[in-house]
C-alpha cells in the first residue's frame, strides 16, 4: 500500500514538472509557431465592413511614422520589429545585445468584416546557433496591444470613405496623357474614314457622249493614259540697252584742296553682354492661362478654394493642377488644349 502510494506521488509531481517547463521554454525559429493558432487568447478587434488590404496598409504606414521596420507581410499576416530596450520589458528582465521586440497581427476575414489580432514576442540571439530565441510578453503588453487595434478601428473609421474612393478599378489607373490630342484624333478619324468613291468618269470628245452614254466607271477601271512629255522652250535672251558713256568726275576741287577722301566707317558699337542680364520670367503667359482654368473648373464644381492650386505635372501641351478645397478633399484638373477636367 505504502509502494502504490509513493508511485502516485512520483507520477503527479513528474506531471507537474512537466507542464511548468512546457510553458516556461521560449520557442526557437527551427520551432515556428503556427500561422493559423488559434487567437482566442491574444488581444483582438473586429473591424466591421473593412477590407483586409486597407487595415494592413493604415496598419503599416502608422508602424513606419513609429519607428517600426516592417519585417514580412503577405496576404493575412504583418510582422513588425524594432530594438529592444531593458525600459520596454519587465525590470527583472535581461536583455542580451541584439535583442528586438517583435509585434505579429494577424488579419482574418469574418462574414463581418476583418477581425485583427495581434500579439508581442522578444527575440533574441541563441547561444551557439544561428537562430533566434523567442519569448512571449503578449500578456505583458495586452494593455498597449488593446490600444493600437482601438487606434487602428478608428483610423479606418476616419478615413474608410477616402480609402473607398482610392481602390483602383480593375482595369488599373490610365495615365492622364494617354490620350491622343484633338489634332491626332482628328487625323486618325480622316484615316478610318471609308475613301469616297472616285466621280464617274467622261470622255473627251463630246461625240462620245452623245453617241452613247456609258456607265459611270471608277478611276481604276479606266485605261492608263499617256501623256506628252512637257516640252521646254528656250527662254529669250535678255535685251541689253546699249550703254552709254562713263561719267567723268571732276577730282580738280579735291586736288587744290589738299584732302584725301575720307574712308568708310567700320565701327561698330559691341553687343550687349547678356551674361549680365536677368532671365526672363518663369512662366508663360499661357501656363498662367491654365492655372486660372484649372481653379476656375474646381470652382464651378463645388470647390472653395483654399489657397490656390499645386502643379503637380507639367508638359508642353498641358498641365496637371491639385486645388485645395475648403471642407473637403482637394481636386485633382487637367487642362490641355484648352479644356480641363477633372481626374477623380
Amino acid at each position: 500500500m505504502n509502494l502504490r502510494l509513493f508511485a502516485t506521488v512520483c507520477c503527479m509531481a513528474l506531471t507537474t514538472g512537466l507542464l511548468q517547463g512546457c510553458a516556461g521554454t521560449p520557442t526557437t525559429a527551427d520551432q515556428p509557431a503556427d500561422p493559423t493558432l488559434e487567437v482566442g487568447n491574444l488581444p483582438q478587434k473586429l473591424m466591421s465592413g473593412a477590407q483586409r488590404s486597407d487595415l494592413k496598409s493604415l496598419a503599416m504606414g502608422a508602424a513606419r511614422s513609429k519607428g517600426w521596420t516592417i519585417v514580412d507581410s503577405d496576404s493575412d499576416r504583418l510582422i513588425l520589429r524594432r530594438p529592444a530596450e531593458s525600459r520596454d520589458l519587465p525590470p527583472s528582465t535581461t536583455v542580451p545585445p541584439g535583442s528586438s521586440l517583435e509585434v505579429t497581427s494577424y488579419f482574418i476575414e469574418q462574414p463581418g468584416g476583418v477581425n485583427v489580432a495581434t500579439k508581442a514576442e522578444l527575440v533574441s540571439p541563441y547561444p551557439g546557433t544561428a537562430q533566434p530565441l523567442r519569448t512571449d510578453y503578449t500578456d505583458y503588453f495586452r494593455d498597449t496591444l488593446n490600444q493600437s487595434l482601438d487606434r487602428l478601428a478608428a483610423n479606418w473609421m476616419q478615413n474608410r470613405n477616402r480609402l473607398a474612393r482610392a481602390v483602383p478599378p480593375a482595369s488599373g489607373w490610365k495615365s492622364a496623357w494617354e490620350e491622343s490630342h484633338p489634332e491626332e484624333n482628328a487625323e486618325d478619324g480622316a484615316q478610318n474614314a471609308p475613301p469616297p468613291s472616285a466621280p464617274a468618269a467622261t470622255t473627251a470628245s463630246t461625240q462620245d457622249s452623245n453617241a452613247a452614254p456609258a456607265a459611270p466607271t471608277t478611276a481604276a477601271a479606266l485605261p492608263p493614259r499617256s501623256y506628252d512629255a512637257p516640252r521646254t522652250t528656250p527662254a529669250p535672251e535678255p535685251r541689253r540697252t546699249p550703254s552709254g558713256a562713263a561719267p567723268v568726275v571732276d577730282a580738280t576741287a579735291v586736288l587744290a584742296s589738299g584732302r584725301t577722301p575720307s574712308s568708310p566707317d567700320y565701327s561698330y558699337e559691341p553687343r550687349q553682354n547678356d551674361m549680365m542680364t536677368l532671365p526672363p520670367s518663369g512662366r508663360s503667359p499661357s501656363r498662367v492661362t491654365m492655372t486660372a482654368s484649372a481653379e476656375q473648373f474646381a470652382r464651378q464644381h463645388g470647390c472653395e478654394i483654399d489657397g490656390g492650386s499645386q502643379l503637380i505635372e507639367s508638359r508642353q501641351d498641358g498641365e496637371v493642377h491639385k486645388v485645395s478645397c475648403v471642407g473637403r478633399d482637394s481636386v485633382l484638373v487637367k487642362c490641355q488644349s484648352g479644356v480641363c477636367k477633372s481626374l477623380l
